[in-house]
């Protein structure tokens, strides 16, 4: 693994999909900061693992609805590292109910953590990653965006707002030498599913739904990830790409 010299700072990423991309990066010789709620334990473990393999990481703490929190995050990161290049916002919650059963504290929770960190997060990578970086952005949105069902409507409705930032952004940031894309997972084998994966009914629905037959793994979304985080995707900005298997 040879040192990139670039920093990239991954939000959520102590677990699921999140942990995955940190991985990947750090294996490509990006230096991360591996950002996390609650789940010190966890990111902790991310980052040693890191280590081990001969990478750089460390961890960073921030309410992720809370912009002085994000802000804060930002100015320690760049403490340690000095600069950040990539920025993937990764964190988010999932609600799958119906909307006329979803109560207002719930409407709120999830708006805050999925769009305002998003929002949060975004902004002040707008503002920090330097011009003369080949910058990059890398929102985590959902397939959910796109399918029609009864109880993801506000999950839906958030995670859509994330992709508009994303083809927005790109158009406002592009001046600065920056991309800003969204990746739209589907079904992932992740903590956030299991409770369905333990489902023989939603197993044989993902595998009649999807066409390639399975649900995803976190690592290729990764994958996707660090498409866009490398040089060769320099021309591509603005965009969605939906890593679903097929839906």
């Amino acid at each position: 693994m040879a040192p990139s010299g670039r920093v990239a700072l991954v939000t959520g990423g102590s677990r699921g999909i999140g942990k995955a991309i940190a991985l990947r990066l750090a294996g490509e010789g990006v230096m991360v900061a591996v950002h996390y709620n609650s789940s010190e334990e966890k990111a902790g473990n991310v980052v040693r693992e890191i280590e081990e393999n001969g990478g750089k990481a460390i961890c960073c703490r921030a309410e992720i609805s809370d912009s002085k929190a994000v802000s804060e995050m930002f100015d320690f990161v760049q403490s340690k590292f000095g600069r950040i290049d990539i920025v993937v916002a990764s964190a988010g919650i999932l609600l799958r109910k119906p909307l006329l059963d979803t109560s207002d504290e719930e409407f709120d929770r999830i708006f805050k953590t999925n769009v305002y960190g998003a929002f949060y997060t975004a902004r002040e990578a707008g503002k920090r990653i330097p011009a003369d970086s080949d910058g990059r952005i890398i929102l985590i949105s959902s397939t959910a965006t796109k399918l029609m069902t009864s109880v993801e409507s506000v999950y839906g409705a958030s995670k859509a707002a994330v992709s508009q930032f994303a083809q927005h952004l790109a158009m406002e940031l592009g001046g600065k030498n920056i991309t800003v894309n969204a990746i739209s997972p589907g079904p992932i084998d992740t903590d956030m599913l299991a409770d369905r994966m333990a489902s023989e009914e939603h197993r044989k629905v993902f595998k009649e739904t999807i066409a390639l037959g399975r649900v995803g793994q976190p690592e290729e979304v990764a994958d996707v990830v660090m498409f866009f985080a490398k040089k060769e995707s320099k021309l591509i900005t603005g965009q969605e790409i939906y890593v679903n298997g097929g839906m």
